[in-house]
């Protein structure tokens, strides 16, 4: 595997391990095996690469799940150093996923057992202890992605990725100035006249992250299992299978943007009938079916043939996740 493959591959693992252990999950053992995995790569004196910022995180995790709160920000804060000092490692994004996983909280829901309030009391004082310091971190590497192109990859996935950081924490304010401004970069691309036919799929995929931020939907809609949802308007209460009216209509601008570039690629190119094939299921999971159709008529024209095994050709089964 090469070089820039393999940090590519580290980066998105600590991504992943960042947000997946939440506060107050008190794991002795696992704490202890992170501990000796670190000092294992210390004392192999294999301390400048990819693989041990990856354990460095993977300690902090640990450590905030067993409460230590101050050896888990030192220990991140020491990884960061060793990552910024690494070729093409994503230090903001890795900066940005720390800050998501310390502002972790999870709901509160009926019928939950003395023990189970007992944990999320802890969660919801871990959450307010740890809120002022990932605000700091993202503000921090707003500041670093600030001095990349601006049309970069990095800076503008770090621009969408503070949306979704705030809007996980109710902060509208914080939310409109940050879509603000990736808008402003978005729109100065979306408008170019001499935009490369390369780099439409590219910016069209920003669109269509801003759009899952506000109203999620499944990454791959092509699974069989999947469950729509309902729209329903914001005076009801917070449901996962339900998406709020307000909340669609943001994202169904984005996606609408994102398939008017697409509609800019010839009439053959895979993308383009893959995009008008996905908005189609994107439609179809929020049960809004005229929409729906008039993507699959759109889709109908550019393979010329109305039929639904090429319009929408199935794939091997996933044995594994049993969702087709």
């Amino acid at each position: 595997m090469k070089l820039k493959s393999r940090i590519a591959l580290n980066s998105i693992l600590i991504c992943g391990l960042a947000a997946a252990t939440p506060a107050g999950a008190n794991n002795p053992a696992a704490l202890r095996a992170a501990e000796a995995s670190v000092k294992m790569f210390e004392a192999k004196k294999q301390t400048d690469n990819a693989s041990y910022v990856f354990q460095l995180i993977g300690l902090a995790n640990a450590y905030v799940a067993n409460g230590r709160r101050s050896e888990a920000n030192t220990t991140f804060r020491k990884a960061i150093a060793i990552g910024s000092h690494l070729n093409n490692f994503d230090v903001p994004g890795s900066m940005l996923s720390w800050a998501l996983s310390l502002t972790y909280k999870p709901m509160l829901t009926q019928g939950m057992t003395a023990a189970q309030l007992n944990e999320h009391a802890v969660l919801e004082a871990a959450y307010e202890a740890d809120l002022p310091n990932a605000e700091k971190i993202v503000l921090e590497g707003l500041e670093m992605v600030s001095k990349l192109p601006v049309n970069s990859d990095r800076r503008l996935n770090y621009m969408i990725g503070t949306i979704k950081f705030y809007k996980s924490l109710g902060r509208t304010q914080q939310v409109e100035a940050r879509l603000k401004a990736v808008d402003t970069i978005l729109q100065s691309l979306e408008h170019d006249p001499k935009l490369q036919n390369a780099d439409i799929p590219r910016i069209a995929e920003k669109f269509m992250e801003i759009s899952r931020t506000f109203c999620e939907s499944p990454a791959n809609l092509g699974f069989a299992a999947m469950f729509p949802k309902t729209l329903a308007t914001d005076a009801e209460p917070p449901n996962p299978l339900l998406a709020r009216q307000s909340d669609f209509k943001i994202s169904e601008g984005y996606e609408l943007r994102a398939i008017k570039l697409f509609d800019r690629l010839p009439e053959t190119d895979y993308s383009r009938i893959e995009a008008h094939r996905r908005l189609a299921k994107w439609y179809r999971y929020f049960n809004q079916t005229k929409e729906e159709n008039f993507q699959i008529q759109v889709l109908s024209k550019l393979l010329h043939t109305t039929d639904q095994t090429i319009l929408f050709p199935k794939f091997d089964p996933c044995y594994g996740c049993g969702r087709g």
